[in-house]
């Protein structure tokens, strides 16, 4: 799927990749965000060089060593928004990325970082999820915003039957739908926009839970935004208690209808507290044809 956004702004972005998972999550929203569209650059990060063989030609590579972090430094230095995925667990996800973090934000405190990352399964060992909180720990004191998914909570909303793979493959669509979805929401002139400041003021302050849904036909909007709640840690009493809360609503343009987009953001606001400060943007993407999405991401006090 190729993606391009109209009325751009000329917003510099770098979608970074770390280590294994982080690499795979990259290549996955490679291949449908177009950096002909946007000022955007994919970038994939390792300590093996093998590693980086397994990058899309479209991703830049950089082998990261004690001795050249300038480099890095030098890559992040031109940038408005630096989105970091990773797969937390293994020690080059878990050492690196909060190091990237830590690199783009000592460049300026201006450029807003976004982390991105995946929790391991239970069934990885002690070792592992202490090195996975470890690192969101660290991540958690350089980025503007820590979106996390557990891997053993999102195979837990997919059918029984389902591989591994199938839920690495959900993981990778979530995270790429949201990035693709925030980057809509800034860089086009929509119906309804919103800026980077919105992004960095709503994923402030620690953690987020983060939700997307499609769907299609009659009722397509609630439906969406049903999917959007679903996940697990989304319960009925969580999201009475939201803090902030982010609502991204994408459809193609020719399909787009507001008296849709409102009766989205009525329902969404009944499962909010009046309390809860909302921030919303319609994105036009045409590849979506008759379907419509809902990204959603909350931030609950004192939730996680």
């Amino acid at each position: 799927m190729d993606t391009s956004f109209e009325d751009k702004k000329d917003y510099r972005i770098k979608i970074i990749g770390v280590g294994g998972g982080g690499a795979n999550i990259l290549n996955h929203i490679s291949s449908f965000v177009s950096l002909q569209s946007l000022n955007i650059e994919f970038i994939h990060i390792d300590t093996v060089q093998q590693a980086l063989a397994n990058s899309r030609d479209n991703c830049k590579t950089i082998l990261l060593g004690e001795d050249n972090r300038s480099k890095l430094a030098t890559t992040l230095k031109e940038s408005d928004i630096v989105f970091i995925l990773a797969g937390l667990g293994g020690e080059t996800g878990s050492s690196l990325s909060p190091l990237v973090a830590e690199i783009a934000k000592q460049n300026s405190s201006e450029i807003v970082v976004i982390s991105m990352v995946t929790i391991p399964f239970n069934f990885e060992g002690k070792k592992c999820r202490e090195q996975a909180e470890q690192a969101v720990s660290k991540l958690a004191l350089h980025s503007d915003g820590l979106i996390e998914i557990s891997n053993d909570k999102e195979l837990s909303v997919l059918p029984k039957e389902s591989r591994m793979f199938d839920c690495f493959n959900h993981i990778n669509d979530t995270f790429g739908y949201a990035i693709l979805d925030m980057i809509g929401a800034i860089v086009q002139n929509g119906k309804i926009n919103m800026d980077i400041a919105d992004i960095k003021y709503v994923l402030s302050e620690s953690k987020m839970m983060l939700g997307v849904g499609t769907a299609k036909g009659d009722e397509r909007g609630i439906n969406a935004a049903k999917l959007a709640i679903s996940k697990p840690l989304m319960t009925k009493e969580a999201l009475s208690k939201a803090k902030k809360v982010m609502v991204m609503i994408s459809s193609n343009e020719d399909e787009q209808d507001l008296s849709e987009v409102f009766e989205i953001m009525e329902y969404l606001g009944e499962q909010f507290s009046e309390d809860s400060d909302i921030v919303f943007s319609t994105n036009n993407c045409p590849e979506l044809e008759d379907n419509l999405r809902v990204t959603l991401m909350v931030k609950v006090a004192n939730h996680f």
